[in-house]
């Protein structure tokens, strides 16, 4: 198989060009806005695959050379683990491929480059057209969804669809009780501990911490460390049953945050009773913790996954460590739950920022000086 870029103005016309040369069997691979040293070529590259003949194999080595080919589960592994990464991506590659194939076939073709822009940035594709779709819709007299007034259009769609809440605790409840829940390696642990800091005492309020992280000592002595650097209380619960007392017992604390174990999908029968402690505590805020890194599907799985917890937010870590973000607002769509917090970094408590719609908006599809402010 052999690969190819080629480079336009537009998608659509880089596009053409390639079907030109290599022919309608080729497949569309990836698209793109070109890179900075290959500005100058086109603005946006696209990639391409077409078959060629298999060659002739070569004839077979003598046997004696046979002993200094790679042998082992080490090259096994390492085989393996390589097909699987190339599997992954050529599966990606397809359904940005299809989804660009599918608005290129679309009534209004004024979608493609915007689209594009979605897709490069790990938005799901039927959610991608479905919101082209009702800006279409609420500006029918925008002629492209590409220039300048549909990108603003765009953005107020965007923002139209988002919620929002940078608050801690439920509302209405006088006491600010939320819980962190999420998978291991979340950023839970140091998470909580930048909300003690900049929600609780910044704004001098009374705080205590309560972890029902028995699984890992590690952790445990890491937020009892965080709490005593910061001159917070700090308890550990033995099980998720001694949570109402503990609320009961730290009922003159305006802040309470909890830890909680990570679950993965190896040990998810040990959460239940967790899981219900909380449900059973209607005054708690159970706020979903999951990394902005996470590929789309495996975040999607993650988020469904902890829906037994009933979590009315989420809460993106790991924010500094990515550059797409379709993913985050895949879940935040696809559930109609409020984005609260956004981390990136391990600094205390500077890492750490409310939600803002034009933020995410501007990474999503990159700022834009004609965008319209955005109501919080």
């Amino acid at each position: 198989m052999r690969m190819k870029s080629y480079f336009s103005s537009t998608v659509e016309s880089a596009v053409e060009l390639a079907r030109r040369e290599l022919g309608p069997e080729a497949m569309l691979v990836n698209s793109q806005p070109a890179m900075p040293e290959a500005r100058h070529l086109g603005e946006y590259e696209v990639v391409f695959a077409v078959d060629i003949p298999a060659e002739k194999p070569a004839p077979e080595p003598p046997q004696a050379e046979e002993a200094e080919r790679p042998t082992g589960m080490d090259q096994v592994t390492r085989e393996v683990a390589e097909l699987r990464h190339q599997l992954e991506r050529m599966a990606e590659a397809m359904g940005r491929s299809s989804a660009l194939v599918t608005a290129r076939n679309s009534a209004d073709p004024d979608f493609a480059d915007v689209f594009a822009t979605l897709i490069s940035a790990g938005m799901d594709a039927l959610l991608a057209q479905d919101l082209l779709r009702r800006t279409r819709s609420r500006n029918p007299h925008e002629a492209r969804l590409d220039g300048r007034g549909g990108r603003s259009a765009l953005a107020q769609e965007l923002a139209a669809s988002l919620e929002v809440d940078a608050s801690l605790g439920v509302a209405g409840e006088n006491r600010k009780i939320t819980a962190l829940v999420g998978p291991p390696g979340s950023g839970k642990t140091t998470t909580l501990a930048k909300l003690a800091l900049r929600y609780g005492l910044m704004q001098k309020k009374p705080t205590q911490i309560l972890s029902l992280d028995n699984y890992r000592l590690a952790a445990a002595e890491q937020l009892r460390s965080y709490a005593a650097i910061l001159g917070v209380g700090f308890q550990l619960l033995d099980t998720p049953l001694a949570l109402p007392a503990a609320l009961t017992e730290w009922a003159h604390k305006d802040t309470l945050l909890i830890d909680t174990p990570g679950h993965s999908e190896a040990d998810w029968e040990d959460c239940r009773e967790l899981a219900l402690a909380l449900s059973q505590a209607r005054e708690i805020d159970v706020q979903l913790v999951v990394p902005a890194t996470m590929k789309p599907a495996d975040l999607r799985k993650i988020v469904d996954r902890f829906e037994v917890f009933h979590p009315s937010k989420l809460l993106f870590t790991h924010m500094d460590e990515t550059e797409t973000y379709g993913a985050i607002w895949n879940e935040a769509l696809r559930t109609g739950k409020a984005v609260s917090f956004v981390c990136g970094g391990q600094a205390i408590p500077e890492d750490i920022e409310p939600a803002d719609k034009q933020r995410l908006i501007d990474m999503l599809i990159g700022h834009q000086e004609d965008h319209a402010a955005v109501a919080a």
